[in-house]
C-alpha cells in the first residue's frame, strides 16, 4: 500500500438561499463532491415524481450513502419518516416505498 503526501483541495461552493451544506464526500480515488441539502419537499409522491421533482429544482434524490452521511450530520432538517433514494425500488411501479430509504417527506440534494 502505497500512501501520497499529495493533497485533496475542494474548494467551498457558494450556497444559494435556504441551502444547507452537508459536506464533502471523497472516493477512495480521491473524487469528491459537496453534499448540499436543497430546501423544500415535495409531499409524499411516488418515486418517480420525487425524482423528476428534484430534478426540477436543480437537484437529485440521494445514494443511500449520502442518506446515511445526512442522516449522521443533518437529521434535525428531517421528520421521523422515510424518504426516497437514487436507487430505484424493488417495485417503483407499483408506488411501493423502498424499504431502505430513511425519510418521508422529500427533502432533496445536489
Amino acid at each position: 500500500m502505497s500512501t501520497s503526501n499529495k493533497q485533496l483541495c475542494l474548494a467551498l461552493p457558494i450556497l444559494k438561499e435556504d441551502e444547507i451544506y452537508a459536506g464533502a464526500l471523497i472516493a477512495p480515488d480521491r473524487k469528491g463532491y459537496h453534499l448540499i441539502l436543497l430546501p423544500g419537499d415535495n409531499n409524499i409522491a411516488d418515486w418517480f415524481m420525487q425524482l423528476r421533482w428534484a430534478k426540477s429544482i436543480g437537484g437529485c434524490l440521494p445514494n443511500p450513502a449520502e442518506q446515511n452521511w445526512l442522516y449522521l450530520h443533518l437529521i434535525d432538517q428531517f421528520k421521523k419518516a422515510c424518504y426516497w433514494s437514487s436507487e430505484e425500488p424493488i417495485h417503483a411501479s407499483e408506488n411501493t416505498l423502498f424499504s431502505e430509504a430513511f425519510f418521508e417527506n422529500q427533502s432533496y440534494f445536489k
